[in-house]
């Protein structure tokens, strides 16, 4: 598979992808749309040319809001891991009051 280019994953029951995933030099473009019980992503996807995880509801890592930008998000948040320049802190915010009000 080391001349894998193109690989379409497209409807299927994908937790996370393999560890081999980066072993693939020469992927360009994953399909991974419609893969519901996916819930991580692999580093290496930040390497590809084109990628897309639509209907993907379930992936805690990359963070959702990294997710919801998109591609290049994904892409951009990958190399800040790689370098160690991300930060990720969780937190409990909790709104009491009319609605509206903040």
């Amino acid at each position: 598979m080391n001349k894998l280019q193109i690989l379409d994953l497209e409807e299927n029951a994908l937790v996370e992808l393999p560890d081999w995933f980066d072993q693939l030099h020469r992927l360009r473009v994953v399909n991974l749309e419609n893969n519901s019980s996916l819930t991580r992503l692999h580093p290496h996807v930040a390497s590809l040319h084109a990628f897309s995880c639509k209907r993907c509801d379930r992936i805690t890592e990359p963070p959702s809001a990294v997710c919801q930008g998109g591609f290049e998000d994904i892409r951009q948040y990958y190399n800040d891991l790689k370098e160690g320049s991300v930060d990720i802190v969780l937190s409990t915010i909790v709104l009491i009051g009319r609605k509206e009000a903040g």
